[in-house]
């Protein structure tokens, strides 16, 4: 992604009204920071900064529309948000990850089913990307159909052995489907501290509360060096039944600005908070709809 930012800084140089490179500049920048590469505050604005200049330079461009949208997706800024999805969809068909983030956004809202369909439209337009399958696995687990979801992660681990991000999200779902011993390995397949926070909740929700335990100092140790998301940390917290210290990550997850907190109303391993003040407090500030005992899913 740091690779990618500078190639696109490159033909800025070169070319300064390139739309296209500033979108995908935006693109970038948004990655980073839900990869947790970086913090999120800085690298949200660079976002920000680029998606709109890129609408700037053509206002016709339906990745420019797409790219600003996801930018707010993860800033929280809600307002007309799903108009400027559907005006990037109609812009330019044929762009299968703006439907995933079309998706994204559905399924914070808690329209499950919506968001589920939106995303197939991803996996239409591109059955072959590992990427987009993740990406479908993702929305089926936070709509916790996790035996399609498990099909799904399969088939996009199968075109691309090498790829963390099927795999990574294939482990989470193992979780929910209380085979954690599977999840364990998969979570071991990898040493990225985002993968590693995924190790750690595997070892809290079987109850390994020591290796979770030194797991957790590792991360927070590493912090010095390596970013660490503390929304990653607060789920470890949740899946081991350490509420208010799962609710005190959450709230530095919320200070930090970490843009996986779109997740919060579907997220189930999430779900032992839902009937905390805190937690509610925490949603109306970020701007969900009020939780329900599951997010606030409506999930058939």
């Amino acid at each position: 992604m740091r690779k990618g930012i500078a190639q696109y800084e490159e033909a800025i140089r070169l070319q300064p009204d390139y739309a296209t490179a500033y979108a995908g500049l935006a693109d970038s920048h948004v990655m980073l920071a839900c990869r947790g590469m970086v913090p999120a505050k800085d690298s949200l604005r660079k976002a920000k900064a680029a998606g709109r200049k890129a609408l700037e330079l053509d206002g016709e461009l339906g990745e420019a529309h797409g790219s600003l949208a996801h930018v707010r997706l993860h800033d929280w800024d809600w307002e007309g948000l799903e108009r400027d999805f559907q005006r990037a969809i109609d812009l330019h068909p044929a762009l299968p990850i703006v439907y995933y983030w079309y998706g994204e956004y559905l399924m914070s809202m808690g329209r499950p089913q919506e968001a589920i369909a939106m995303t197939r439209r991803a996996q239409q337009s591109d059955p072959v990307s590992p990427v987009v399958g993740a990406s479908l696995g993702m929305i089926l687990y936070l709509a916790r159909q996790y035996d399609e979801a498990d099909t799904v992660l399969q088939r996009a681990h199968e075109i691309d052995p090498n790829h963390f991000l099927p795999h990574m999200r294939l482990g989470l779902v193992r979780l929910q489907q209380h085979r954690s011993a599977e999840a364990i390995a998969i979570a071991l397949a990898d040493h990225s501290t985002e993968t590693l926070a995924a190790l750690a909740t595997a070892y809290a929700t079987v109850g390994k509360s020591g290796a979770a335990r030194k797991l957790t100092a590792q991360l927070q140790a590493s912090q010095a060096e390596h970013y660490v998301l503390p929304y990653n940390i607060a789920k470890i917290y949740a899946a081991a039944g350490a509420r208010e210290r799962a609710l005190e990550w959450l709230e530095r997850a919320y200070q930090e600005g970490n843009p996986d907190l779109i997740e919060l109303n579907s997220e189930p391993l999430l779900d032992s908070l839902r009937g905390e003040s805190e937690f509610c407090e925490l949603m109306r500030r970020i701007g969900f709809p009020a939780p329900a005992s599951h997010g606030n899913l409506e999930v058939s």
